[in-house]
C-alpha cells in the first residue's frame, strides 16, 4: 500500500518529530509512503494541494498568518477521502474543524500512541476504498489483431496514440490495439481522464502532478498541453 502524506508545522522541533514518527509507524504497518513538509502556507503548498492525492494530512492550526482549517478545506476540496489531523492546545478550533469531519486531534507534543491510533485508520480508509473500486472494477476488452485483450479498469495505468495504433498501458504489459481512442473512451467509466488529444490516465494510477506533466505509478510521464494544464488537473482530482 502506498500513502501520501504532508506535515504542515513552523516549528522545527516539532515537525521534526513528527516526520519521525511517521516514518516509524510507515514501517511498522509496512506502508510506502511519500511524505512532504512545509513551515508555512504559501503558494508552494497551495500547489501540492492542487496535484496531487492526498492521504494523510497532519496540520498545525496555527500555522505563520495562515491555520490549518483553512488547509485543511482546500485539501478537502481537491481530496474527499483525505484523512485530516489537526494539532491544537486551543479547544475552541475544534467546533470550527468538525466540519471537516477530520481523523482526529492531536495536542503538542505529539505523542506517538495517538499518531499510531491515526496514522491506523489512514491506511484502513486507503485500504477500503482500494477494496471498492477493484470490487467495482469495470472489464474492458480490446481486440488486437485476431485475438481479444480482456483486462480491468484498475490494471489499465494509460492508454495513448502511439502513431497508428494505441497504446495500453497496465500495470504488466503493454498492449497495442487498431482502435480509436475516442471509441475506448466512450467504453470507459469516469475512472479514467481524457488528457490533451492522445490520451487517457486512470486516475487511481497518478502518482503526482508537475508542471505540464502527469508522472503515473509505473513511472511514465505524460504530457500536458499547457492550453488544458488547469483542466487536466481538475478532471484527475475530480
Amino acid at each position: 500500500m502506498f500513502l501520501r502524506i504532508i506535515v504542515v508545522e513552523d516549528v522545527e522541533l516539532f515537525l521534526n518529530s513528527d516526520v519521525r514518527m511517521i516514518k516509524t509507524l510507515a514501517k511498522k504497518y509496512n506502508v510506502a509512503i511519500e511524505l512532504e513538509t512545509f513551515t508555512f502556507a504559501g503558494e508552494k503548498l497551495s500547489q501540492y494541494i492542487e496535484q496531487n492525492e492526498i492521504d494523510l494530512a497532519v496540520l498545525d492550526i496555527e500555522v505563520g498568518n495562515s491555520n490549518g482549517i483553512r488547509i485543511g478545506r482546500k485539501i478537502k476540496k481537491y481530496n474527499p477521502f483525505v484523512s485530516l489531523v489537526f494539532i491544537t492546545a486551543h479547544l475552541q478550533y475544534i467546533e470550527k474543524a468538525n466540519v471537516l469531519n477530520p481523523a482526529g486531534y492531536l495536542t503538542k507534543p505529539v505523542k506517538f500512541s495517538e499518531l499510531d491510533s491515526i496514522f491506523c485508520k489512514a491506511v484502513m480508509l486507503k485500504a477500503g476504498k482500494a477494496a471498492i473500486e477493484e470490487k467495482n472494477a469495470r472489464f474492458v476488452t480490446f481486440r488486437v489483431e485476431r485475438m481479444l485483450f480482456e483486462v480491468s479498469e484498475r490494471e489499465i495505468v494509460y492508454i495513448r496514440i502511439l502513431g497508428r495504433k494505441v497504446q495500453v498501458q497496465t500495470l504488466g504489459k503493454t498492449v497495442l490495439v487498431n482502435e480509436s481512442l475516442t471509441g475506448i473512451e466512450e467504453r470507459l467509466s469516469n475512472m479514467f481522464a481524457r488528457v490533451g488529444r492522445d490520451a487517457l490516465v486512470n486516475k487511481s494510477r497518478v502518482k503526482r502532478i508537475e508542471k505540464y506533466q502527469i508522472v503515473m505509478e509505473n513511472d511514465d510521464v505524460l504530457e500536458v498541453p499547457r492550453y488544458s494544464y488547469r483542466k487536466v488537473v481538475e478532471r484527475l482530482r475530480g
